[in-house]
């Protein structure tokens, strides 16, 4: 019924294994491993020809003969974007354009830029084109001034639309740039130097401005080559059109948004030069990650499908492929011991990958074929649980043992699985819900299909659950309150509740609770009550999660930009900031002494105090 691999080599930096530390222990804490690369924003390369990789919230130097890492570079700053110019880079951050060599510090921004499309800019020369509300931004490294191209608003008023650039373009010279609003399907072509228009098209959605005089763009799902000055055009011999184009020399590099990569001749598109290797897989929630980059010696292409970054020498057509590049991760589950985890990635077709943190062993359990929509594994490590079928269906719980081959119990729920969380033994916890909004938390044992218990609230439906670290506790976040449930007698009993909608909660030894709804945190302590706190605004888009250290001393916050707030959980004062992930959180929990986190860039990093005497 499943497929499930043989294990494979997985990359875990450093260690999961955290000393005790107090909650006066907070300016000591650091990253002490991390477990997978993280999906990869961009790829570019350095003036020495080496792959640079954007991954997480750092910059990784690999070598791009081996694809070994050489370096890392951890900017104070969240990079956004990197793109070459001559000897130092074009670093693009919030709002911020820096200019700096690898692993320099950033020092002041060369340019301040508000709404900056940080992710679709373009280099060539001195000169940067960035993606701003309203046009484009060209930045002169040499002068250090901007210059600001504005689209005619008035076109898009009689469309009753809004300008919404989504990709600046540079031609190699420099001279013209380009900017495609792929909203409504807009292009627009500028001299650089005298500022005056040179092309402006509907149903244009460019992805390159190849030289001064042509540009690609997707004409009925295809890719087409249209001329600037004269608008005669011509199909270009692909399947789907470009979304990532690179070009060196007389050559270009062009993906395509099924995985697909060609190398052509910039004078001659009538056949590609060589046809890269595919990187196809089964379609997830990150599937349409793709990039690509050139050097005078090689060509880098990765592909989010399947998480494979893969180097090819334009000399010989040799490559070197590396895998575990996937971002989007989606639940991390750890057992109660914290030595074994299961990390899912994906919804469609996705997988889960079941990891024991001793060895280092890895299994993929797949749908088979079907959507797995929601993902855990058992208190006591030994089960893996996963839910198939569309969101809508998914009412069947199959149980994996750890490192077998086929399920050895399937539970029905009768209701759509929502969430998974470990609880005590070989126990789990489960939230559910309906198409009319009831729902109920059960609680069950890998061994048997009926439930422990069940907690319901009116026909209120579980948004969040969370389980106190000596499983006498848990914490339900409905839809309409959040209430706390005594679960240490053989019935549970409501013992709190709160009437308000809780964004995430979390529990920590007896009597500690965390609560973060509307921009407030809630925090209970025995030694300090119950303190309400206002949490700052925060730029990210991501998830809010929160979890108690194992003494209860420190309440860890993980805001929607992807850094770590510590804190003293006895007042909620504010210790110390960690910026750890590029995006928000998808999970924050203790993972024995220490604490592990998710992201959306699909990095699991293990937060805590280093052993003493440790490397």
């Amino acid at each position: 019924m499943f497929d499930l691999t043989e294990p494979r080599p997985i990359e875990l930096e450093g260690t999961t294994t955290s000393a005790p530390f107090a909650a006066d222990a907070a300016a000591d804490l650091a990253v002490l491993g991390a477990l997978f690369k993280g999906g990869v924003r961009q790829l570019c390369f350095d003036p020495s020809g080496a792959l640079l990789v954007l991954s997480g919230r750092g910059v990784r130097r690999l070598d791009p003969a081996t694809l070994a890492e050489t370096d890392r570079w951890l900017p104070t700053v969240h990079v956004r974007a990197l793109h070459a110019c001559g000897e130092r880079l074009w670093v693009l951050a919030d709002g911020a354009v820096y200019l700096a060599a690898f692993g320099d510090a950033l020092g002041e921004p060369l340019a301040r830029v508000p709404q900056l499309h940080h992710h679709r800019a373009s280099a060539a020369g001195d000169r940067l084109a960035l993606a701003v509300k309203d046009g484009a931004v060209v930045i002169d490294a040499s002068t250090g001034e901007s210059r600001a191209f504005k689209f005619d608003e008035a076109w898009f008023e009689a469309l009753f639309s809004k300008s919404e650039p989504s990709l600046a373009m540079l031609s190699p010279s420099g001279r013209s740039v380009a900017v495609a609003s792929c909203h409504i399907g807009y292009t627009v072509v500028w001299d650089v130097d005298s500022g005056a228009q040179r092309f402006a098209r509907e149903h244009c959605d460019s992805t390159a401005l190849l030289d001064d005089d042509r540009i690609i763009h997707a004409d009925r799902g295809s890719a087409s080559l249209r001329g600037v000055n004269d608008d005669a055009w011509s199909r270009l011999p692909a399947n789907d059109h470009f979304v990532d184009v690179r070009r060196r020399g007389d050559r270009l590099l062009a993906a395509d948004a099924d995985g697909g990569f060609a190398l052509f001749d910039v004078a001659d598109f009538a056949a590609p030069l060589r046809e890269l290797a595919s990187i196809q897989s089964g379609y997830g929630r990150v599937s349409g990650t793709v990039c690509a980059a050139l050097s005078d010696a090689h060509a880098a292409t990765y592909s989010g499908m399947a998480g494979v970054l893969r180097i090819t020498d334009l000399a010989t057509g040799d490559t070197v492929e590396a895998a575990d590049w996937s971002g989007g991760g989606e639940v991390l589950c750890l057992s109660r011991d914290a030595r074994r985890a299961s990390v899912f990635r994906e919804w469609g077709d996705g997988r889960l990958e079941c990891v024991d943190l001793d060895d280092g062993s890895l299994f993929e359990v797949t749908g088979g074929g079907e959507d797995i929509t929601v993902s855990g594994i058992t208190g006591d490590g030994q089960h893996a649980l996963i839910a198939r079928g569309s969101i809508l269906r998914a009412r069947k719980l199959h149980v994996v043992p750890f490192g077998g081959s086929e399920p050895t119990a399937e539970h029905t729920i009768k209701s759509c699985a929502h969430e998974l969380i470990n609880f005590a033994d070989d126990s789990f916890a489960i939230s559910t819900y309906t198409l009319s909004s009831a729902g109920f938390v059960g609680l069950y044992s890998a061994a048997s299909p009926r439930a422990l218990a069940k907690l319901k609230h009116a026909k209120d439906e579980p948004w969040r659950i969370a389980v106190g670290h000596d499983a006498d506790e848990v914490i339900v976040a409905w839809k309409s309150a959040t209430v706390l449930y005594d679960m240490s007698k053989k019935r549970p009993k409501a013992v709190d509740t709160w009437e308000l909608r809780a964004q995430a909660v979390a529990l920590g030894p007896a009597g500690h609770v965390a609560i973060a709804a509307a921009g407030e945190l809630i925090v209970r302590t025995p030694a300090g009550g119950e303190q309400r706190l206002q949490l700052g605004a925060r730029e990210g888009f991501g998830s809010l999660r929160l979890a108690f250290s194992r003494d209860g001393g420190l309440l860890f916050v993980g805001a929607t930009d992807g850094v770590l707030e510590v804190r003293r959980a006895a007042d909620g004062e504010l210790l110390r900031e960690l910026p750890l992930h590029a995006g928000g959180f998808t999970d924050v929990q203790r993972c024995g002494e220490g604490i592990a986190t998710m992201g959306d860039d699909g990095v699991v990093l293990f937060v805590g105090v280093a052993a003493e005497g440790a490397a």
